[in-house]
């Protein structure tokens, strides 16, 4: 046991080791001098002006971003020899519970970007025509959301306009009782697709002995109670972060 605890020291001292040599000044200057945008960066939650000063201490030769809202987000623009520009549109999911995030966040999903009846489908490419395709995804174990569309540069401030009013209208509860039925009928056959595969049993038992999972018989249970409370709960977490926009330029040259 002791052998295995100084292991384990000497692997946290190499891991603090490469973290300091990632944020030495001199490495950062050196960098940015080659580079637009730093394609590594560290992320810390500050939970009091307090902490701010401290980093302000540590970063004092580093740019870094201090949100005091979440209203404000961070928008990247990079062009690329392509015909179609894709859009990622990134955010925040604060402080989803365990059930929220492994239930309710699947049915919100659904109804906002997974599907062809989805909000972001049905408004912004059916509707509007503003993109060529268009999605929600998420990661809980990131906390984070993103919605990605291939769009025409052109339609970008539309595109992300409408964009934010699906995920509003979401907030506010509009969407009805149906969109609630036929997602939570989507998401049970995924489940009961589970079930036949024997390679898929096997890996959701896994999944339940070492991650802690709900064994599929109780996924389905649980997910068939999810009600629009619910789902108004996990859209009311969920922020607005990061815009990056990758735009195409080859139609500027035809």
């Amino acid at each position: 046991m002791k052998r295995k605890n100084i292991y384990i020291g000497i692997l946290i001292l190499i891991l603090i080791s490469l973290i300091l040599l990632f944020i030495d000044k001199n490495i950062y200057k050196e960098y940015s001098k080659n580079y637009f945008y730093m394609d590594t960066y560290i992320s810390i939650k500050i939970n009091s002006t307090k902490n701010k000063k401290e980093m302000d201490k540590i970063f004092s030769d580093i740019d870094y971003i201090y949100r005091t809202s979440e209203r404000e987000h961070r928008t990247f623009l990079e062009r690329e020899n392509l015909n179609q520009s894709k859009l990622v549109m990134g955010y925040n999911m604060n402080d989803l519970t365990p059930y929220e995030a492994t239930y309710a966040l699947q049915v919100y999903l659904y109804i906002l970007g997974l599907g062809p009846d989805s909000k972001l489908f049905q408004n912004v490419r059916e509707k509007e025509s503003l993109c060529y395709t268009i999605s929600a995804t998420a990661k809980y174990a990131g906390s984070f959301m993103m919605i990605t569309a291939g769009i025409d540069a052109i339609n970008f401030n539309k595109t992300i306009k409408l964009v934010h009013a699906q995920v509003l209208e979401m907030t506010k509860g509009n969407f009805k009782e149906s969109d609630i039925k036929n997602a939570i009928l989507s998401i049970k056959s995924s489940y009961q697709e589970l079930l036949e595969n024997p390679y898929s049993i096997i890996n959701s038992h896994e999944s339940t002995f070492y991650l802690g999972f709900d064994p599929i018989e109780e996924r389905l249970n649980k997910i068939e109670k999810i009600t629009k409370k619910d789902v108004i709960e996990v859209a009311k977490k969920i922020k607005i972060n990061t815009i990056y926009l990758l735009e195409g330029t080859k139609n500027e040259k035809a």
